[in-house]
């Protein structure tokens, strides 16, 4: 008698797994090719959660339980009338079918989670290698702006003139006073500007005076040439005149 009161229980709770399997059996017979039927499914593996999958999991792995238990009891093939012991069979079937689609449906969100995995694991990583890149490319910029600040130009070792004496005598074209009285950069290139113009004025003035200098050295050197050549003439014409004198 006990066997018969834990049946109920058990029929009850597989007769509302059964009639769930029954609505999605009638749901699928509308369903044309076997396309669609695939596509309904991955569509629900997607939609379902973990937790569902699981809930629903365990409540048809405790029903398939069940039934098992009570085909193991000696007393079903005297209890059941051959007419329940083919239900019994049917929702046990049922069962085992329900328990083999859920896994797969579990299968099937696993792996497109998986593969969503592996693309937002290939986007982090490219999206990684491109900060690196960056960050390489700061470190690079960083090390020249401190080789643009310690760098020193051959201009700072150029001795300029005071700035009272570049105001007063640069003309208003370079030194731009009103500019660059206020403008540090610009004021050093101006008088950069203004000792170039000077220095070149001074080289002329300088290549002037050396060819100045270079026609009086020819100039006093073809003098002395033409003193030399007298010399002899010179001491011809006394020794004449001494002779001369002498007689």
């Amino acid at each position: 008698m006990s066997a018969k009161r834990a049946r109920p229980t058990t029929i009850t709770t597989t007769g509302n797994l059964q009639s769930s399997e029954k609505k999605k059996q009638t749901e699928e017979h509308m369903i044309k090719t076997v396309s669609e039927f695939y596509e309904r499914e991955d569509r629900e593996a997607l939609s379902m959660t973990a937790a569902s999958i699981e809930e629903s999991f365990l409540q048809h792995s405790q029903a398939f339980k069940q039934k098992l238990l009570d085909s193991c009891n000696d007393l079903v093939k005297q209890l059941f009338e051959p007419s329940e012991a083919s239900n019994f069979e049917e929702s046990l079937l049922s069962l085992f079918i329900s328990l083999r689609r859920l896994n797969r449906l579990a299968q099937y969100r696993n792996r497109q989670i998986r593969d969503r995995v592996n693309q937002e694991r290939a986007v982090v990583e490219e999206r990684f290698l491109q900060l690196q890149n960056v960050r390489s490319e700061i470190e690079h910029l960083q090390k020249e702006i401190n080789r643009c600040y310690d760098f020193r130009s051959a201009d700072e070792d150029i001795e300029l003139v005071s700035l009272e004496e570049f105001y007063a005598n640069a003309p208003p074209s370079i030194s731009q006073e009103e500019i660059t009285r206020n403008d540090p950069h610009r004021q050093h290139l101006a008088r950069l500007n203004w000792e170039m113009q000077e220095r070149k004025n001074l080289v002329g003035t300088l290549q002037e005076r050396e060819g100045r200098k270079n026609v009086l050295i020819t100039d006093i050197t073809t003098k002395e040439h033409r003193l030399k050549s007298l010399k002899p003439r010179i001491e011809a014409v006394i020794e004449v005149f001494s002779y001369i004198l002498y007689f």
